[in-house]
């Protein structure tokens, strides 16, 4: 009877390409894994962006609300403010109340403003109609400023 010591040589190369097989799936999770955070890292930034916006907003309230309601043109000096100065980051500002006259009179003391901050990020797969994975919206309400007199102008 012959005794054998050891392992031969195809349990070997068997065991290698198993084990060869198990960390390439370690590592893609571990890719996935790096994608994720990132994404995770720049919705925190988005987030910072957007409570940014909506806090400069309330400096120029009387402006917004009665001067130029319209917030989408982001050439002017007082909206340009609002955004980012991360170009990484767009920000899209859609005034919910402001342009409606039904819903300022069903409800004259609250104005809905919606603040939309997206950013590309080509590792992680996005809807490409609804960019769910790489926006963030932010609803803010404001109180309604009365109409300026001229002993109190919108500055």
């Amino acid at each position: 009877m012959r005794l054998e010591k050891g392992f031969s040589l195809i349990e070997v190369m068997v065991s290698i390409v198993i084990a060869g097989v198990a960390l390439l799936g370690l590592a893609g999770a571990q890719l996935k894994s790096l994608q994720f955070a990132n994404n995770s890292f720049n919705y925190t930034l988005a987030l910072v962006h957007g409570q940014n916006a909506i806090e400069r907003m309330w400096t120029d309230l009387c402006h917004f609300q009665h001067v130029d309601q319209d917030l989408v043109t982001i050439s002017k000096d007082k909206v340009a403010r609002l955004h980012p100065a991360d170009t990484r980051f767009t920000l899209g500002i859609t005034p919910d109340r402001y342009n409606d006259p039904v819903l300022i009179s069903n409800s004259p003391d609250q104005r809905d403003v919606t603040f939309t901050v997206s950013w590309d990020d080509s590792r992680v797969q996005n809807d490409n109609q609804n960019n769910l994975l790489n926006q963030i919206t932010l609803v803010a309400s404001y109180v309604y400023v009365p109409a300026p007199t001229p002993a109190s102008p919108c500055n």
